[in-house]
């Protein structure tokens, strides 16, 4: 048989129902005063059963007490899984926003160097193209410069022949002072007049005299003299050949 049958269920129900504790400062009056029954049970004699029943009663106060404080920590606990799942959730979903973020960040540098590769690309494709027509136009423009000078060659020419078949006309159609001729033929220009006398009554000491004066090697005037000089020698005392040995068989 147990120590505590003797008890009463009623008083102890009555007992526990007023003095069920409340509040912490409670509590630890309960605990102050259990520990000093405890020390009097001690001191006493062990058949103070009034006294049991007291410590007894106590130490069920403070168990419940207990019990009631550790419904809210294991609320709390909950609670703080609770919150604890809510914030993984978070975290995670934070986690993917980032990545998603992070992704879009990327995307966009890559849209924007594309955007920059594909720009540079039209650019240097449109300097090819320009240098390509300009290179174009300056081939065609050397070649209408070629063109031009061509026709001008061209026309310089029909000019000079225009000019000379004028001149065969007009040597034609005016006679020519022979005298004259000689001189233009032989560029002089000076027209010098011992030259002409020499035409008009020739001599051949006034042609050797003449030679030794007009000769280029022993005066400033140019081969042309000479040259009239003979042709009037020629005109006057032509060279006649009456045998000529290669011509005989």
């Amino acid at each position: 048989m147990g120590t505590f049958d003797g008890i009463a269920n009623e008083e102890t129900s009555s007992r526990s129902s007023a003095d069920e504790i409340e509040t912490e400062n409670q509590c630890r009056n309960k605990r102050k005063k259990l520990r000093q029954l405890k020390e009097k049970l001690s001191t006493s004699d062990d058949s103070n059963q009034g006294l049991r029943v007291k410590i007894k009663v106590l130490e069920i106060q403070i168990d419940e007490w207990e019990d009631k404080q550790k419904a809210p920590v294991e609320k709390q606990d909950k609670q703080k899984k609770s919150k604890d799942s809510k914030n993984k959730q978070k975290r995670e979903k934070k986690k993917r926003k980032d990545e998603d973020e992070l992704l879009e960040r990327e995307s966009a540098k890559n849209r924007k160097y594309w955007m920059k590769y594909n720009a540079d690309k039209e650019r240097e494709r449109q300097r090819e193209a320009h240098e390509r027509k300009r290179r174009s136009e300056e081939r065609k423009r050397r070649e209408e410069e070629a063109d031009e000078r061509k026709a001008q060659d061209r026309w310089r020419n029909t000019e000079q022949r225009w000019e000379r078949e004028r001149r065969n006309q007009q040597r034609t159609q005016v006679p020519i002072d022979p005298i004259t001729d000689l001189f233009e033929r032989c560029e002089i220009t000076d027209n010098p007049s011992d030259i002409r006398e020499l035409f008009t009554r020739y001599d051949k000491k006034k042609y050797h005299k003449l030679t030794i004066k007009y000769h280029p090697d022993k005066s400033s005037y140019h081969v042309g003299y000479i040259t009239a000089l003979n042709r009037i020698k020629d005109k006057h005392n032509p060279i006649s050949i009456n045998n000529d040995e290669t011509w005989t068989k």
